[in-house]
């Protein structure tokens, strides 16, 4: 719906994975629009559910504990506001209202029947999937 969500967790880094020249974070399945942090500095930002991300955060860790974050906007928020950025209507703006589903999917790379579909409800996911 419209709520956004945090997701959060600690780890340990060993020193030799704070002495290496390069350290991954490969998030291959993240449900949409999001923004991750680790130790608070941020790390990238998503915006495509289809996508797999990956970024080097060997500047981000430290030997010991650190904290990852990923902070997600709704979907539903973030497709309207798409929308209202876009200088002309793209239909559908909306489905079918006997579906009862949100609008604008054609405005995020997401599972579009999560928005609705003739076969289900509207359930706009968000989160780590993968």
């Amino acid at each position: 719906g419209h709520e956004n969500w945090t997701y959060s967790t600690s780890f340990f880094a060993s020193n030799i994975m704070a002495q290496a020249k390069t350290v991954i974070l490969d998030a291959e399945g993240i449900d949409t629009v999001s923004t991750v942090f680790i130790n608070d500095q941020l790390v990238g930002r998503t915006n495509n559910m289809f996508v797999r991300y990956t970024w080097d955060v060997k500047p981000h860790i430290k030997a010991g504990n650190n904290t990852i974050r990923v902070e997600f906007q709704s979907a539903v928020d973030y497709s309207q506001k798409q929308n209202d950025k876009h200088a002309y209507a793209v239909p559908p703006n909306c489905t079918v209202p006997v579906q009862n589903g949100e609008c604008h999917v054609n405005f995020i790379r997401k599972e579009q029947c999560s928005y609705s579909w003739d076969w289900g409800p509207s359930f706009p996911t968000q989160g780590i999937w993968k």
